[in-house]
């Protein structure tokens, strides 16, 4: 799902209508290209989670991913991030539909981020906690992992 800008319409009346690129018309009434800019997708697991197959330790009674915690970590003391990319929480049971749909059956590991797309290219992937980070810390700002 691309990012799309609202974009009004101020009637004679004087209220603003939202109006769709497609309903854009521009005075000469040459045609116009309406790009959409994809943002970067984040997937985590949810969490805490259970696992049928692993009985927790005694002192708990549920799992939590530590590659999923350090992006989460990094989500809190970065914020601003959110505003740049696409979080999705997934359960954990396998098969994650939205990954096999997008990456494939064979791509269902948690966490990775996929990169927008260029003109049809396959998608391009981070799966790495630290890489993760570092990618966001280096396009949209903030704190960094320490080396």
């Amino acid at each position: 799902m691309g990012l799309l800008v609202p974009l009004f319409s101020l009637q004679s009346s004087g209220t603003a209508v939202a109006v769709s690129p497609a309903q854009i018309v521009p005075f000469d009434n040459r045609p116009i290209k309406v790009t959409t800019v994809m943002k970067p997708r984040l997937f985590v697991l949810q969490m805490p989670f259970s696992d049928p197959d692993l009985v927790p330790p005694p002192s708990s009674d549920s799992w939590f991913c530590s590659h999923c915690a350090l992006i989460e970590g990094a989500l809190g003391i970065n914020p601003q991030w959110l505003d740049h990319i696409e979080v999705k929480r997934l359960a954990f049971p396998r098969p994650r539909r939205e990954l096999v749909e997008l990456l494939g059956e064979e791509q269902q590991w948690l966490p990775v981020l996929v990169l927008p797309q260029e003109d049809g290219k396959k998608n391009e992937t981070l799966t790495d906690p630290v890489a993760i980070t570092r990618y966001l810390a280096e396009k949209f700002g903030g704190a960094a992992p320490h080396p």
